[in-house]
């Protein structure tokens, strides 16, 4: 008699039959891998947690932030589908990365953006691979262009101002002229 509900699969279980003839729907199938996925989560972030307190108190060494994966390390292993990292594969990170094997020298060319200390002391940099040393020409070209193009605006709007004072002060006193003088036509001379 095939098992198609929890329940007989408990009291098969239980009796210590096989089930070699267990159907399972995909909803149910789903469900014992969600099962199953948790358990083993919750089993591998305490793992990771106790991990935590051996490798936190460590001294010494720099974090390096780059927005792009530095080439020359082996890839991570474990990613899931969507880009987030599961709690298996970080286990499995910081497995390799206690490992002498681990240990291997990288290349990072960029130029450092930021640089500081974080609240346990540890140094960090951040370094922008998309930016090079190659570059600074092209990045200095832009800084005299734009200082050049600042003082251009500067100059030509002292001059505009200084324009508008003298013009104004010359209307002034052009109208106080000619409110002085008698209208045209009215001298009396015809």
């Amino acid at each position: 008699m095939p098992v198609i509900t929890w329940q007989a699969l408990a009291a098969s279980v239980a009796t210590g039959q096989e089930n070699a003839s267990l159907r399972l729907s995909q909803q149910q199938l789903a469900s014992v891998r969600r099962a199953l996925q948790q358990a083993v989560d919750s089993t591998v972030a305490a793992k990771i947690e106790t991990a935590r307190t051996a490798i936190v108190p460590a001294k010494g060494g720099v974090l390096l932030a780059s927005a792009t994966r530095i080439v020359d390390m082996p890839a991570q292993p474990g990613k899931a589908e969507d880009g987030e990292s599961t709690p298996l594969a970080r286990w499995t990170r910081l497995q390799l990365n206690a490992t002498p094997d681990s240990l291997k020298p990288f290349t990072l060319e960029g130029l450092v953006t930021a640089s500081g200390k974080d609240t346990t002391g540890t140094p960090w940099v951040r370094i922008d691979p998309s930016l090079d040393a190659s570059r600074m020409t092209a990045a200095g070209a832009h800084v005299l262009w734009w200082l050049f193009a600042a003082g251009l605006v500067l100059v030509n709007g002292v001059l505009f101002v200084l324009r508008w004072t003298q013009d104004s002060r010359r209307r002034d006193r052009l109208e106080a002229d000619i409110a002085t003088r008698p209208a045209p036509g009215t001298s009396g001379l015809f």
